[in-house]
């Protein structure tokens, strides 16, 4: 009986851990994959689609390599989408951009496309409001209204909130925010500044390099998971060595390619889930070994900027990546200590047995 209640515990408490590391991977990944950009917040006025051309042609005629990939956008925190035909409305976050809006609030494309500049009678809504406005997620094609005009649904999203993208309909409309996506996404921070210098599109903003702190909260979280399966790899291995007494040699042989199978198929599993963990990003290391206090001034002016975004009127994305960089170091503390746990209770169980 007591056995028996062991062996319950010892599942619960496995469950738990899987489901908790894994919830963590999948955060992880989709924090890598959609922070690609450097984005940059105006705290005066704004910028129009008109500069972002001119100087996008600029770039294009000095044949800039750095050349980034633009997207403006502004935010309108509450405003009214209707379904005409069944008399239904839903209140929602409104996106107006200016280029390609998947960069501009974290989500994932659940079906349909997104509206490509372009098209200016196409929209993009969440799947929940989807679901209050037309009964369904699969509401691709249908019309909803916003200020009196109709658009046509092109996709549908998943989000954290309500949320209605459209495209700017004219290039005098100013944005605030800015993302900029460089092919050389390490140097984003100062190629972002000279592409704004340059063209002379803005002279008092705040930048934040979503790439740099989107791959660092990906990377801190499952570098944990990658040792913790190198800790728990050495352990099995370990005690198969230790049987090699009690089993015939062809048992011997058998198992061990089992077991090295087994290891290596979870590892390919992890590394498809979450790539490489390791990423030294360039702005972290110095010109010079022997300047000691170069990573004590990184450090502070990450703080620094952490801080000024958070005054800084953040908008969803900035708030998503926010959140999760302020609970990183206690999500890495559970994800260690549920794993410590899982093995504690194995190895008394198997000290009892003895």
């Amino acid at each position: 009986m007591k056995q028996n209640k062991n062996m319950v515990i010892l599942i619960l408490l496995v469950v738990i851990t899987i489901w908790f590391t894994g919830a963590q991977i999948l955060t992880a990944s989709f924090l890598r994959n959609q922070y690609t950009a450097v984005s940059i917040r105006l705290k005066n006025g704004g910028i129009t689609e008109k500069k972002i051309k001119e100087a996008l042609s600029k770039e294009k005629e000095r044949n800039d390599p750095s050349c980034p990939e633009t997207a403006a956008w502004k935010r309108i925190p509450e405003a009214k989408v209707i379904n005409e035909y069944l008399g239904r409305e839903q209140k929602v976050s409104v996106i107006i951009a200016a280029g390609d809006m998947k960069v501009t609030v974290p989500m994932t494309l659940l079906s349909g496309n997104y509206v490509y500049p372009g098209d200016k009678r196409g929209c993009v809504l969440d799947s929940k409001t989807a679901y209050e406005l037309f009964g369904t997620e699969y509401a691709v094609s249908n019309v909803v209204t916003y200020e009196k005009k109709n658009y046509i649904l092109r996709g549908i999203i998943k989000t954290d909130y309500p949320v209605f993208l459209i495209q700017g309909e004219k290039d005098s409309i100013e944005y605030p925010n800015l993302e900029l996506t460089f092919s050389e996404k390490e140097r984003g921070e100062s190629l972002a500044g000279d592409f704004l210098l340059q063209n002379g599109l803005a002279s008092d903003y705040m930048l934040f390099d979503g790439y740099f702190y989107g791959r660092l909260v990906h990377s801190v979280i499952t570098l944990p998971i990658w040792f913790l399966t190198f800790f728990y790899s050495f352990q099995l291995i370990k005690y198969y060595i230790h049987k090699k007494t009690i089993l015939t040699r062809k048992t011997f042989l058998l198992y061990g390619l089992m077991l090295v199978s087994i290891i290596a198929t979870y590892c390919f599993l992890l590394h498809q889930l979450t790539g490489s963990p390791v990423y030294i990003p360039e702005k972290l290391i110095p010109t010079k070994w022997s300047d000691f206090g170069y990573w004590s001034e990184q450090y502070t002016h990450m703080k620094d900027e952490i801080k000024e975004l958070k005054y800084a009127y953040p908008g969803p994305k900035d708030m998503f990546l926010l959140n999760e960089l302020s609970k990183l170091s206690l999500t890495v503390a559970v994800i260690t200590v549920l794993h410590i746990a899982v093995y504690m209770y194995v190895h008394i169980l198997a000290l009892r047995d003895k």
